[in-house]
């Protein structure tokens, strides 16, 4: 019997010491293990960035963005705030900095090549930040990292990390799809910001919210969509006064079902579409349909109110 509870005990102080991500607010205090946080997004940020040839970039992102998480400083924290706000740590003054960490590991990795790394990591909560602390105050990246370097951030994180974790091949450039010059790189950060942003807060919300993530996924099939949408403006068609500025409209929808017809692309129907059917929302959707894009790559992104055009 002793021994029974002796093993229950073990066990018990083994399961308080692993590190964790997050802790539920659903009242069962249930632990998310970092490790496992980790490994998922850094599969999800991979797997997102494999469309534009970055998949390597998006992996290590994934894999040291919540670097700092394994330091006792947070495991502290955590685990006496004990709720999802803990995840937002380094935007609120006075919390625990968890993202200085992996940023700091790539730069000494990789040198040069780590500070886009080094952008995202740092950012991957607060924004991305600028580098010079001209443009950026306190928030730059410059600063972060100096500061990181003066409170021995990443010795605190590394003591407590996994080795494998810490192991990593030099990324490429090679096969990232860039652009034109700087301003592709730009887009190119943007992009990979993206993938480990989405990343980061699906898996977290697979954890936090499962009933929410849930529905995610099995959405509707395109050719339906495109049909409700269709029957949704011939009825507005129908209803509508006769007037100039309907015939205007009339004469927009028009223009926005031949162009969908066409090539994939950004179209812009003139100043007088600032309406349901310009064809920011139609064309998109019966693009997506023409091509028979996967489902789980599908973007229609309408484009809002412009007052200015």
């Amino acid at each position: 019997m002793q021994e029974q509870q002796a093993r229950h005990t073990d066990h018990s102080i083994a399961h308080l010491l692993q590190p964790i991500a997050h802790v539920s607010q659903d009242g069962s205090q249930s632990p998310h293990s970092l490790n496992k946080h980790l490994s998922a997004v850094e599969q999800l940020a991979g797997q997102f960035a494999a469309e534009f040839g970055a998949e390597e970039w998006g992996r290590l992102a994934g894999r040291w963005h919540d670097l700092g998480k394994f330091s006792r400083d947070f495991q502290q924290y955590i685990r006496s705030a004990s709720g999802y706000e803990a995840h937002l740590v380094d935007v609120v003054p006075g919390r625990v900095n968890h993202s200085s960490a992996g940023a700091l590991l790539a730069r000494e990795q990789f040198g040069e090549l780590g500070l886009p790394l080094a952008y995202l990591i740092a950012g991957h909560h607060a924004g991305l930040p600028d580098w010079s602390p001209a443009e950026d105050g306190g928030k730059a990246l410059e600063n972060r990292l100096l500061e990181g370097r003066k409170e021995n951030l990443l010795a605190q994180a590394i003591e407590a990390a996994p080795k494998e974790l810490l192991e990593a091949s030099r990324p490429s450039l090679q096969r990232a799809i860039l652009g034109d010059q700087f301003a592709g790189l730009h887009l190119w950060i943007r992009m990979l910001f993206s993938c480990l942003t989405d990343a980061d807060f699906l898996d977290t919300e697979v954890f936090m919210q499962p009933e929410k993530s849930g529905l995610r996924g099995n959405y509707p099939e395109m050719a339906t969509l495109l049909a409700q949408f269709n029957e949704h403006m011939n009825e507005k068609a129908r209803n509508a006064e006769s007037s100039d500025l309907n015939r205007i409209r009339a004469g927009v929808l028009r223009q926005c079902r031949e162009k969908a017809a066409g090539a994939p692309g950004l179209h812009h129907p003139g100043r007088h579409a600032r309406h349901l059917c310009g064809g920011r929302l139609r064309k998109p959707v019966r693009a997506a349909e023409n091509r028979r894009v996967p489902r789980d790559r599908r973007q229609v992104r309408p484009q809002p109110f412009r007052a200015d055009c």
